[in-house]
Formats: structure tokens, C-alpha cells, sequence
């Protein structure tokens, strides 16, 4: 859940920073809805910069997995990005390339095309 909420979090900023940008861009917008209100997260906590974990940290472990996100979060990092993508049946899987090929061997195909059945 804590992965969740930092990865939703982490969306919302990028979100709320460009949708500011386009705000600015377009003068015809009156100035009330040109204000943002701050998300609240905290600062970064490594020297003023974001660490964000890619598929978690992944080295000896599989990434887009609950241990690699869960390793990242150990290590202190500031974000998890968890790629997600749609199976055939409307299902959620994390998995990071569009297709299963470099993660099942003797497998080929695009994830959307896959139940979640076929995962397990």
C-alpha cells in the first residue's frame, strides 16, 4: 500500500507540474484557474534530489515485484515507479515492456493480449 500511495503521489506531481506549464501557457485562462495548490510530499530526503526506485531496485531481485519494491523502500528511496499495463481480460499486471517475450521463456506476445490467468 505504501508503494501506492508514493507511486500515486509521484504521478499527481508530474500530473500537477505540467498541467501548471499549460496553465501558463494559455493567457486567455483567468488567473484563478491558473492557480495550483502544492502537493503535499515531502522534500526530497537525499541532498535536495529525488531517488526513485526504477521497477524497484532489481539488482538480484525480479523487478516490477513486491521484494524489489520492497528493497527499494528499505534502501530509503524517495519514489517506486511501478510500470502498469492491461491485460486482455481489463486485469492490472506490472510489468515493465509491452510484451512478455524477455520475461517468459518460450513465450512471445503483447501483454494486452494475455489474461491474467495466463500470467499465473
Amino acid at each position: 500500500m505504501y508503494v501506492s500511495i508514493l507511486c500515486l503521489l509521484a504521478i499527481l506531481c508530474i500530473v500537477n507540474s505540467s498541467w501548471s506549464e499549460e496553465q501558463e501557457k494559455e493567457s486567455a485562462i483567468s488567473a484563478e484557474s491558473k492557480q495550483t495548490k502544492a502537493l503535499p510530499i515531502n522534500p526530497p530526503k537525499h541532498d535536495g534530489i529525488y531517488v526513485v526506485a526504477h521497477r524497484g531496485l532489481h539488482n538480484g531481485i525480479p523487478e516490477n515485484t513486491i521484494p524489489a519494491y520492497q528493497k527499494a523502500i528499505e534502501l530509503d528511496v524517495d519514489f517506486v515507479e511501478i510500470d502498469v499495463r492491461t491485460t486482455k481480460d481489463g486485469k492490472f499486471v506490472s510489468i515493465h515492456n509491452g510484451s512478455i517475450d524477455a520475461y517468459v521463456p518460450g513465450k512471445t506476445g503483447k501483454v494486452k493480449d494475455f489474461t491474467l490467468s495466463d500470467f499465473r
